[in-house]
């Protein structure tokens, strides 16, 4: 039987060659769509869960809050919190801590005539390894970081610098912006393809030389500096919100005096380990670059939608090519086949196009994965470690599919009353129809959203690329000092510099824009207290950056070129920190603001403000800041303002110049206007990868239409000829003919609307400064279906309206 199943599906195949490249055109495309999309979900979600034990491993961050109710969010805690709730809660295991040297984003490292900059580098506990289970090709992981001044390297970086040599016991000195320190390699890291937010090149042991001093100082201060990243690792079965409610305890136990004094209220939270890649919203610095589990959650979304979009053109390909089978079914019928028996075979035959189908979409995916890894900057493969995943995907994939597509087909077709099918054949009932026409109008709902969510999305990208951010960063340069030797020749630098005729302006400044900026405190105003006081981010900077960053002045006066003068105490601050701090701009000017600092006040005199401007990305709202002058010149970058000369000459000149004044230090430098928009990269990536898809899902929707249309003017082919007898144009018959999928949309439009809405507001909440939804992006994803549909459906009603009815009607 199960032989004669398949004869029988392989001799309509044949007989329906057209139908059967559509649907499995349209079947392969739109499964190759879900597994590309479900390797890429699958590799974000797969981040830091192959350490031992990862589901008992957690991170403590902080909340804190000042008294006007503004909370900031940090992934960091402060020094001395990891070890001091370790030997008070029972529920702890191990703890391990991990620093970040402020402003150090690289880190210089030289072993005899190799040197070069490095990123990743961290500080941290001796117990790192306890806590994250990495694997050692040179050295013991038990006693790697316990000696002084230790370090540990990965396998890239142990090949940079000794190539194919041993690396265990070499000293290599490293400089993380303070003095150059000897460090001895006690460790190579194995290297591996898993995921993980630590991106390590670099582990230095947390107390010895260089920063383990400054590192030892924090220890007493359970508020502030909260520059350590904390990991605990929870004995089996833990109550987490116990522990993390003892942690508060302990925390107020200890620093509830500290917080009174800088006036914050202060709380620590618990984040799972395998959180910590998508579910990183923090509003300060972070290790490394996380994902974003919306856009997750928004490529989920569409992978289904172009799979259902797929599922569906099947069964209204099927269900419309109903007719032609229908004695096929009643003489079945006569001859004794049960309904479920009729039902199993055009199960098989469904499945059987849908394994033809899968075939083809495993060749999309082989083809189109290099490029989807361009597109989203990943190096996925269903090869190695992916081809369980992978499998087991298709799989399921095959299996729904074959079930979702074939399964409506099925019962419809065996449902015919042999009676009625062979007395005069069968029509299309009206309840198939309505069927049908809800499955098209449900495809073109999602395509439509989609089209609005391509369009909503460039139009905020165009945005975040043009929007005035209160500042000029055209034409700007930007040479980081991230060394001793290159902070100390900022003068000598910065003056040989100026002197070139292509270089309008050069300033120093400690965090550039699209930067974190480390430092803040809390202002207060004369009269008042840190507890009602207003959290500034404070960035130093050279008395003519504002002038060359074209920032505006609303009031008072800049900075001098006296650094002597301008670095006692005076400051100039946004409007944000004017609103904040409760002045006006007519009496600002000359107020003096105070802020704590252990056991003493610092004050502080406004000598000006200028207008806000987005230091960080959109995403992020603008803060109070206030700026100062330091009483040396040492600051962490220069910024320089280039007049029309060739990029390849400034960059030459500039390169000379800096050999001859930093000489062991390597030569650095990008543009100021790239590297912001580089903080939109991953919000491109995504445009790039819904927009992609979203054209895919259209090519999948006109395919179903195409046929549908075949169909439709197939079914009416003897009215059309009647009607061309009484007179009827072929614009009229055009019009008949594309009129019914010409409302299926318009009611699908009216229908996405919502959906549209409801997506484009959840995507728009990750920007701090957004476009308004307007009626218009509806309206043109709305045109730009029913064009579409037009098009498509256009292609058959011509051809039925230009046929000659003689030949339609001969039978007749």
């Amino acid at each position: 039987m199960i032989r004669n199943y398949i004869k029988i599906s392989i001799r309509n195949i044949q007989r329906n060659k057209l139908f059967t490249i559509i649907n499995i055109f349209g079947l392969s495309v739109g499964v190759a769509c879900c597994l590309l999309l479900a390797l890429y979900i699958q590799e974000e979600l797969s981040y830091d869960k192959h350490f031992n034990k990862a589901e008992d491993i957690y991170r403590v961050t902080s909340f804190m809050k000042n008294d006007t109710g503004k909370e900031f969010r940090l992934a960091s805690c402060s020094g001395p919190l990891a070890w001091g709730v370790k030997n008070r809660i029972p529920e702890i295991g191990v703890v391990t801590r991990i620093f970040t040297p402020p402003g150090a984003e690289q880190s210089l490292i030289k072993f005899k005539d190799n040197k070069f900059y490095e990123t990743n580098g961290y500080m941290v506990d001796s117990t790192f390894f306890k806590v994250f289970d990495y694997q050692l090709t040179e050295g013991n992981v038990r006693y790697a970081l316990k000696e002084s001044n230790a370090v540990v390297i990965s396998q890239a970086l142990k090949s940079k610098l000794f190539g194919a040599e041993e690396a265990l016991g070499k000293i290599i000195e490293i400089e993380t912006g303070r003095s150059p320190m000897p460090y001895k390699v006690t460790g190579v890291i194995k290297g591996s393809n898993k995921k993980s937010h630590l991106k390590i090149n670099f582990l230095l042991s947390m107390h010895g030389d260089g920063w383990g001093r400054p590192v030892d100082n924090t220890l007493t201060n359970w508020v502030g500096n909260n520059l350590f990243f904390a990991y605990l690792r929870l004995m089996p079965g833990s109550d987490v919100d116990g522990v993390e409610r003892q942690i508060n305890e302990i925390l107020l136990e200890n620093g509830a005096q500290e917080m009174k004094v800088l006036g914050l209220h202060k709380k620590h939270r618990l984040q799972r380990l395998a959180d910590i890649h998508l579910r990183s919203d923090f509003d300060f610095i972070d290790l490394g670059v996380n994902g974003n589990i919306g856009n997750i959650y928004m490529l989920s979304t569409i992978a289904i939608f172009i799979l259902v979009i797929a599922c569906i053109n099947f069964m209204n390909l099927a269900t419309a090519n109903a007719n032609k089978r229908s004695n096929e079914v009643g003489i079945r019928k006569v001859m004794g086949a049960e309904r479920k028996g009729l039902i199993g075979q055009f199960l098989g035959e469904s499945v059987i196009l849908v394994l033809i189908a899968i075939i083809f979409s495993v060749l999309w995916v082989e083809l189109l994965l290099p490029l989807f890894n361009t597109l989203t900057q990943r190096s996925l493969s269903f090869g190695g470690a992916n081809l369980p995943f992978f499998l087991t995907i298709l799989l399921i994939t095959t299996f729904v599919t074959g079930i979702l597509s074939g399964s409506y087909p099925a019962f419809y077709l065996s449902s015919f009353q042999p009676a009625s099918v062979l007395k005069a054949g069968r029509k299309l009932t009206r309840s198939n129809d309505f069927f049908r026409k809800h499955l098209v109008i449900f495809q073109f709902v999602i395509s439509i959203t989609l089209v609005g969510m391509v369009v909503l999305i460039n139009q905020q990208l165009s945005y975040l690329e043009n929007k005035d951010l209160g500042f000029n960063a055209k034409s700007k340069v930007v040479i980081p000092l991230r060394n001793s030797e290159a902070r100390q020749n900022y003068k000598i630098l910065v003056e040989s510099i100026r002197e070139k005729s292509f270089v309008t302006n050069a300033c120093g400044v400690d965090a550039i824009p699209g930067s974190t900026i480390l430092d803040d405190m809390i202002l207060y105003p004369k009269g008042s207290n840190s507890e009602n006081g207003v959290l500034t981010k404070y960035n130093y900077i050279d008395h003519g950056f504002l002038k060359m960053m074209d920032m505006d002045l609303i009031a008072g006066r800049r900075f001098t070129d006296n650094r002597k003068v301008e670095s006692q105490s005076k400051i100039i601050i946004n409007r944000k920190a004017v609103e904040s701090l409760g002045f006006n701009l007519e009496n600002v000017v000359g107020q003096i603001v105070n802020f704590n600092w252990e056991d003493s006040v610092f004050k502080q005199e406004i000598i000006g403000v200028i207008e806000n401007f987005h230091h960080l990305s959109l995403h992020e709202d603008i803060m109070p800041l206030a700026l100062g002058v330091l009483p040396q010149a040492t600051y962490n970058a220069i910024i320089i303002e280039a007049g029309s000369a060739r990029t390849s000459e400034i960059v030459a000149s500039l390169q000379d110049t800096w050999q001859a004044t930093n000489s062991q230090t390597p030569f650095e430098y990008w543009f100021l206007d790239d590297h912001i928009q580089k903080q939109y990269d991953e919000d491109r990536s995504t445009s790039a990868i819904i927009t992609y898809f979203t054209v895919l899902a259209i090519l999948i929707s006109c395919l179903g239409l195409y046929g549908l249309s075949l169909y439709s003017a197939e079914q009416r082919v003897k009215e059309i000829g009647i009607r061309k007898i009484m007179g009827a144009t072929s614009t009229q018959i055009l019009r008949l003919l594309s009129r019914d999928f010409g409302k299926l949309t318009l009611i699908a439009f009216i229908l996405s609307i919502p959906v549209s809405y409801f997506a484009m507001r959840k995507w728009l909440e990750n920007f701090s400064y957004r476009i308004d939804i307007s009626f218009w992006v509806f309206a043109l994803a709305g045109l730009m279906a029913l064009i579409i549909t037009q098009i498509t459906v256009s292609f058959h009603a011509v051809r039925a309206s230009m046929a000659n009815p003689v030949d339609s009607l001969r039978n007749e």
